[in-house]
């Protein structure tokens, strides 16, 4: 067994402090390609990109970027290079893509399987798109040529639940390599070092043997079962993966309220036309990051059974959702929720002003409340605060101008709402400084409301429709 990776290594083993203006923004890796354009329905859902930063020789010992192929000796075949990767929450999504990337081009197939389970054909069909780095240039050899890269787009028809390990595999035509073949390769690269989205990047790379069974190898230490004490690179790497698909809703109630993502405007390209924003609060200990909230009123007068509350943040992890009647007390409301990763519909994610990219998540509370129509409800998202210098950063809540949005924005009034350590209620006005939150500060060009859809059943419908229906 040799391992190549395309001439890199191949051997032979065995001002104020609440003006806490959070405008951020995310491009995915894909935008900086000259690459395919996917179907609009489909959302990234897991991304492992390619590297954008720390790029062939010129890196030196920083560089990030490799490639992986298995050498063989007949009348044993190469092994077939491959990574895994875990979609976010717990619910189900239908896969339609999934993009990896390679200097090689033809004859390939896709397989994959769940951890543990048999390993299959997944996909023959693919587009092929040359491409480069950010830096324009192509993958570079250890000696110094510079080879095409590919970006191999599969088509696939999968469903797969969230926080399930999920197995994937490039197979292509094996090449001779003096007396022995090589495999096919695939690109990887070091989480650490590559500059962009790295999900689930756990510095093991996974071969599939002609037995069929996985094989992991970490490629700095040499540890794992594909060729164990076998050191392949100065540091560890993952095989970069793109996921495109479609998260399948858990909501089966109707959207009732709909203040959600915008669709134009975003971004840093669009100047002072801008949509998209996000706001935290940052506070000097021991005072704790007041919360970031909005309100929503739905329609009517009569009651709705609330059972899904949808907001969006760059912050996923241990979130608590807040709420309660315009001038009552605000209680917990939900701490169970489903957080997807998306991009808005130009297939973007959030950028910060200083254009830096993050990743967007859709947070689906799952709550269980009653709201009269014609009620001002108040909500604010809750979670872990992050050191900003000396202070300390709260939770991140997307929002937008809603002249600018190009999507629906009931109820905008342009008006933010912070939730306050003592339980109380402030109102700001992010252009004017208007409002009791932080009286004249200003923390941007435009008004803005927190993005929040609301699903509901209209309880007096369903009272009707049932007498209706007993009385037919």
């Amino acid at each position: 067994m040799r391992i190549s990776s395309t001439g890199i290594i191949t051997f032979r083993p065995r001002p104020d402090r609440r003006t806490a203006t959070r405008l951020s923004g995310f491009v995915l890796g894909v935008a900086l390609l000259a690459g395919s354009q996917l179907a609009a329905a489909q959302v990234l859902v897991f991304d492992r990109g390619l590297p954008t930063t720390n790029l062939n020789n010129e890196a030196a010992a920083l560089r990030s970027n490799v490639e992986w192929a298995d050498i063989e000796t007949p009348p044993e075949t190469p092994w077939l290079p491959g990574d895994d990767f875990m979609l976010g929450g717990s619910g189900s999504y239908v896969i339609t893509t999934i993009r990896v990337w390679s200097t090689e081009s033809t004859g390939l197939i896709l397989r994959g399987g769940i951890a543990g389970h048999p390993i299959g054909v997944v996909s023959s069909d693919f587009t092929v798109t040359p491409v480069t780095y950010a830096n324009g240039e192509t993958y570079q050899a250890n000696a110094g040529p510079f080879l095409p890269l590919f970006q191999i787009d599969f088509s696939v028809n999968l469903s797969l639940d969230g926080g399930v390990t999920y197995q994937y595999f490039i197979d292509g035509p094996a090449t001779a390599s003096g007396e022995d073949f090589s495999g096919v390769h695939l690109h990887a690269s070091n989480a650490a070092l590559s500059g962009s989205t790295q999900m689930g990047a756990d510095g093991i790379v996974l071969f599939l043997g002609n037995d069929g069974t996985v094989y992991t190898w970490n490629t700095m230490t040499g540890g794992g079962t594909y060729c164990p004490g076998c050191v392949g690179f100065d540091k560890t790497t993952d095989g970069n993966v793109q996921v495109f698909g479609a998260p399948v809703s858990p909501v089966t109630q109707p959207l009732m309220f709909d203040r959600g993502l915008p669709t134009a405007n975003l971004n840093n390209a669009a100047g002072v036309d801008r949509s998209n924003v996000e706001w935290s609060d940052i506070e000097t200990p021991p005072e704790a990051p007041w919360l970031p909230g909005d309100d929503f009123t739905l329609p009517g007068s009569g009651p709705f059974t609330v059972s899904t509350i949808r907001v969006w943040s760059t912050d996923t992890t241990d979130l608590d959702l807040r709420g309660g009647v315009a001038g009552g007390p605000i209680s917990i409301i939900a701490n169970t929720y489903t957080s997807i990763p998306v991009t808005y519909a130009n297939g973007e994610g959030y950028q910060t002003i200083a254009g830096d990219f993050l990743q967007l998540y859709q947070i689906d509370f799952n709550v269980d409340i009653t709201v009269d129509g014609g009620t001002t409800y108040q909500y604010f998202l809750d979670g872990p605060s992050t050191p900003s210098d000396t202070d300390f950063a709260g939770v991140r809540l997307h929002a937008s101008n809603a002249a600018l949005s190009g999507s629906p924005q009931e109820g905008a009034d342009d008006f933010f709402l912070f939730l306050g350590n003592h339980a109380n209620v402030y109102t700001w006005n992010t252009m004017t400084g208007d409002g009791t939150y932080c009286p004249g500060c200003i923390g941007w060009t435009n008004t803005s409301n927190a993005n929040i859809q609301v699903f509901a059943q209209d309880l007096d419908k369903i009272f009707a429709d049932g007498f209706d229906n007993a009385n037919k």
